[in-house]
């Protein structure tokens, strides 16, 4: 009988087996881990929920009911930013929103504006000494008195 040095099939199989457990027990640690950060970042949205309720609820109204995706993982400065944002575009849109002025008032604004033309012509033409001189003749039949 000869003795052959070679390895065994059994240590073959036991080193293939060894590699696939190590392969698996880093795959779930690595599945634990994530699992483990994820709780984190729900327990932290928890956390600024139960802190900031009251300007994540602001938040909601200003942005249609439903939250900014993110503005909760940003935790409270997130938050305070984002309000912020809305708030000043709000004040921007402030003029957007307002009702639209009556026709009297417009009519109103209109015969005011063409008044104080009439008052700056006739300051500039009194001043320009070329026409101190000359008959001062425009038509004023267009625009009301």
């Amino acid at each position: 009988m000869s003795t052959n040095a070679s390895v065994p099939e059994t240590d073959i199989v036991m080193k293939d087996n060894d590699s696939l457990e190590s392969e698996d027990t880093a795959a779930m640690r690595k599945a634990l881990r994530n699992k483990i950060l994820a709780i984190g970042r729900v327990s932290r949205m928890f956390s600024v929920l139960r802190d900031e309720a009251e300007n994540v609820e602001k938040l909601r109204n200003y942005s249609g009911g439903v939250l900014p995706r993110g503005a909760l993982l940003g935790g409270s400065e997130e938050i305070r930013r984002s309000i912020s944002t809305f708030e000043e575009a709000r004040r921007a849109d402030l003029k957007n929103e307002a009702m639209p002025p009556l026709r009297e008032d417009v009519h109103k604004q209109d015969d005011a504006r063409a008044r104080d033309l009439r008052e700056q012509i006739d300051k500039e033409v009194s001043n320009v000494q070329q026409f101190r001189n000359s008959p001062r003749q425009y038509s004023t039949s267009s625009i009301k008195k």
